[in-house]
Order: structure tokens, then sequence, then C-alpha cells
């Protein structure tokens, strides 16, 4: 399910890059076209990352306070002996 996450924005870069060299093609490439491209790209690689770092980070709190909530619902059990769930 996680990947989904990622994937939505892997094929987003994906499409701004191909939009943004389909926009900017020509028959020559020099170096104010490849300038051009490659400092929004960079910029739009910037926020991608920043993204998939948020998503990870909620994805192991959460994962986190799952496992702290399984275990005081474990430790109750086992002190007022009704043992293993």
């Amino acid at each position: 399910m996680q990947l989904l996450k990622f994937l939505f924005g892997i094929v987003l870069v994906e499409v701004i890059t191909v939009s943004l060299v389909y926009i900017s093609s020509s028959s020559q490439i020099s170096s104010d076209l490849i300038v051009k491209l490659v400092i929004p790209l960079l910029f739009i690689a910037l926020i991608i990352s920043f993204w998939f770092t948020s998503i990870t980070k909620y994805h192991n709190t959460d994962l986190v306070n799952r496992d702290e909530d399984g275990f005081r619902v474990r430790g109750g059990r086992l002190k007022k002996g009704k043992g293993r769930p």
C-alpha cells in the first residue's frame, strides 16, 4: 500500500520531466537549454524528496504507535493473568 504513494510521486516527476523536455525541444543542444532544463528539474527533485521523506516519517511514526499500543494491550493481559493473545 505504501508503494502506491511513492509510485504517484515517481510518475508525477516523470510526466513533468517529459513535458519540460518536450516543451523545450529544439534541434540543437546548447548549454542554455541544458541549464534551463536542469534548474527546474533539480527544484522538482528537491520538492519530491521532501515529500517522500514526510511520507516515510509518517509511516514510521504510525508503525511505532501501533506497536506501542499492541505492547500495552499484551502487557495488560499478562498482568491480569490471561496469558498470551
